[in-house]
């Protein structure tokens, strides 16, 4: 499978430091995380199919260390981006001003955060 993507990303997660999954770290929230990753295609080619402009999210629960595995996730493709634009590079920390996930239907739990961490950025896939 050959693909080319480059876009900007963003995840927001319930944790109260930044992501400590990153390093390896357990989440500090009672041993838990639910978050959203998204990634926004500016740019990209998968097969040669043209999927410039899509945004894909995994919406997900991690019940202990990311590195145990156990997920529980649902994967999003919207025609439409999510994204704000915070001023940085390549990927930089804000607060989240407000985020809600709305995801019962995917079998996972309901998050509405006020000034919580949040990471964007860039990123480019090839293979």
């Amino acid at each position: 499978m050959a693909y080319s993507m480059e876009g900007t990303l963003l995840e927001v997660c319930t944790c109260n430091i930044l992501c400590p999954c990153w390093v390896g770290e357990d989440p500090d929230n009672d041993g838990y995380c639910d978050a959203v990753m998204a990634w926004h295609i500016d740019r990209g080619t998968i097969n040669g199919t043209d999927v410039s402009g899509l945004t894909m999210s995994l919406i997900n629960h991690i019940p202990g260390n990311v590195l145990a595995g156990n997920w529980k996730v649902a994967l999003l493709t919207l025609n439409e981006s999510i994204f704000t634009t915070i001023p940085g590079a390549p990927a930089w920390v804000a607060k989240a001003s407000h985020y809600k996930r709305n995801s019962k239907q995917y079998g996972l739990m309901n998050i509405d955060l006020q000034g919580h961490n949040a990471i964007q950025g860039s990123f480019r896939f090839e293979g």
